[in-house]
C-alpha cells in the first residue's frame, strides 16, 4: 500500500518553467491569467483582455509586483532585458524601486532655474523695454539660487529686508 501512495505523489513545483514564452504565444494567448517566462517575470492577462508585463521581485524582504508596461508597447525581449536589469539591482542590494523612480525624475523634472531660463528666454521677445529682458533675468537668478529656494538666510539677504 505504501509502494502506491509512493508513486500517486505529484513532483514538487518548479519555481522556473521548463520553458520561456514565445513571441507567437505572447501574441495569441487569450485566457485570463499569470503566465511566467522565468526570471520573475510574468505576462498578465486580465479579465477584461488586458495584455501586461509584470516582474515580481523581493526587495528588502518585501515582495513586490513590478510593472513593465502593456503588452502592445513592449516586446517580449525588450520585457525579458529590463526584468533582467532590475533583478540584477535587486540581487545587489539596491532597490529597483527607487532607481527607476529617480530615473523618471531625472527626464522629466528640469530645475526651477532652468524652467525659468526657458520661459524667460520664449517671452523676451514680447517684452516691449529694452531694459526688461537684462532685469528679469537678474531677478530669476537671485530667486533661482540654491540659498533663495531653501529659503537659507545670508547677511545679504538679511540686510535688504
Amino acid at each position: 500500500m505504501s509502494d502506491q501512495l509512493q508513486h500517486k505523489r505529484q513532483p514538487p513545483k518548479q519555481q522556473q518553467p521548463d520553458k520561456r514564452l514565445s513571441a507567437a504565444f505572447v501574441r495569441n494567448a487569450s485566457e485570463p491569467g499569470h503566465y511566467s517566462d522565468g526570471n520573475c517575470l510574468y505576462l498578465v492577462i486580465g479579465d477584461d483582455g488586458s495584455r501586461k508585463w509584470v516582474q515580481r521581485l523581493t526587495i528588502h524582504g518585501r515582495r513586490h509586483d513590478l510593472g513593465l508596461g502593456s503588452q502592445r508597447l513592449v516586446t517580449l525581449a525588450e520585457a525579458r532585458e529590463e526584468a533582467l536589469r532590475l533583478r540584477k539591482i535587486a540581487r545587489q542590494g539596491g532597490d529597483p524601486l527607487t532607481v527607476r523612480r529617480q530615473e523618471r525624475h531625472v527626464k522629466t523634472v528640469p530645475t526651477f532655474e532652468k524652467a525659468a531660463r526657458e520661459v524667460h528666454q520664449a517671452r523676451a521677445q514680447t517684452f516691449r523695454n529694452e531694459r526688461h529682458p537684462n532685469s528679469g533675468s537678474q531677478r530669476w537668478k537671485k530667486l533661482s539660487s540654491p540659498s533663495s529656494a531653501l529659503g537659507v538666510w545670508t547677511r545679504s539677504t538679511a540686510a535688504t529686508f
